[in-house]
């Protein structure tokens, strides 16, 4: 017997360390909501194999380096919040990132690009 988890919410538990690589097995996860922890590493790349994400929410943690361009792959992606996180470069270009407004990303001083402001050469 396979369980299969549509919702996660473990937001304001003061979680600290990195998001497992498991977390993309969940294939069948609709919402993560990871939000207001300590969590300090970077995005994981695994995490774009739950492609079946509407909802990713890992705003106020203290997540680092750039955001995989695997998270192109959400396609069912409608809402996003990476901000007031340490995340840097430039967000990648594509749907659904790009589609989001700029709340979804601020807070992320050496994050650039669309919605936000161009990233300089």
């Amino acid at each position: 017997m396979q369980l299969e988890f549509y919702y996660i919410n473990f937001s304001h538990n003061l979680i600290k360390g990195k998001i497992p690589y498991s977390i993309g097995r969940l294939e069948s996860m609709k919402r993560l909501d990871l939000s207001c922890n300590n969590m300090d590493s970077e995005l994981p790349l695994s995490l774009a194999n739950a492609s079946s994400l509407e909802s990713l929410k890992l705003q106020k943690n203290h997540f680092t380096r750039k955001i995989p361009n695997g998270f192109l792959m959400f396609r069912n992606l409608k809402e996003l919040d990476l901000s007031d996180n340490s995340i840097d470069g430039e967000i990648p270009h594509g749907k659904p990132l790009v589609d989001f407004p700029r709340a979804s990303y601020s807070g992320n001083k050496g994050l650039c690009g669309i919605p936000l402001e161009l990233c300089r050469p």
